[in-house]
């Protein structure tokens, strides 16, 4: 009866240690969940055998101190792994505009098509991305006279559009373009909260 006791403890053991491991991303439970639980199953079993009930509850203890720390790291590195790579795309995709509105500056007099990318662009990749949007307002924004440069010192292009407009003048409305497309992602980020319904008045 007590052997009976002890194995069934040890069972119900790893099926729960089995659950808790939900608290680990997806990712590292398909690599070294199987291989975890089986090592935990092992080892409420030698301990259950040798040490009872008191050592397996001992052995619990130590588990859950250990699961708390390690799945919180593992969640943070995995959130933060996922933010790295969206931004990577986002700065990515700023630099299209950045490099329609640098060629257009440089070799047309498209004053109002090189606004309008700067303003599309930066308005989009804010509403992406709205955290810190000065950087992909100032990505597409830099892409005239990052165009400019180039186009002088290393391709030796000339420049047929006339002076009317600043090379950094495009700075400005890549910036209020950027934090207009934030303020329409961080609404549509915000999580909506369900409508209450209204008592019926007797």
């Amino acid at each position: 009866m007590r052997l009976d006791l002890n194995d069934r403890a040890a069972r119900v053991s790893g099926d729960l240690y089995r659950a808790m491991l939900l608290a680990y991303p997806s990712d590292f439970r398909r690599h070294f969940g199987p291989h975890m639980e089986q090592v935990f199953r092992t080892s409420s079993r030698e301990t259950v055998k040798s040490k009872g009930l008191g050592g397996l509850l001992a052995l619990w203890t130590e588990t859950v101190a250990d699961l708390v720390v390690t799945a919180a790291g593992e969640r943070v590195s995995d959130r933060r792994k996922r933010m790295v790579l969206h931004r990577l795309a986002v700065a990515a995709c700023a630099s299209v505009p950045a490099c329609i509105a640098g060629y257009l500056h440089l070799e047309t007099d498209a004053d109002g098509a090189t606004i309008l990318v700067v303003l599309l662009g930066a308005f989009g990749c804010g509403a992406v991305c709205p955290d810190k949007p000065w950087r992909w307002s100032l990505i597409i924004g830099a892409g005239i006279p990052l165009a400019l440069l180039l186009g002088h010192h290393t391709i030796g292009s000339p420049v047929v559009r006339d002076h009317d407009t600043p090379p950094l003048f495009q700075l400005l409305p890549a910036l209020l373009s950027g934090y207009a497309g934030a303020l329409i992602g961080i609404h549509f980020e915000r999580p909506q909260m369900p409508a209450v319904p209204l008592r019926p008045r007797r």
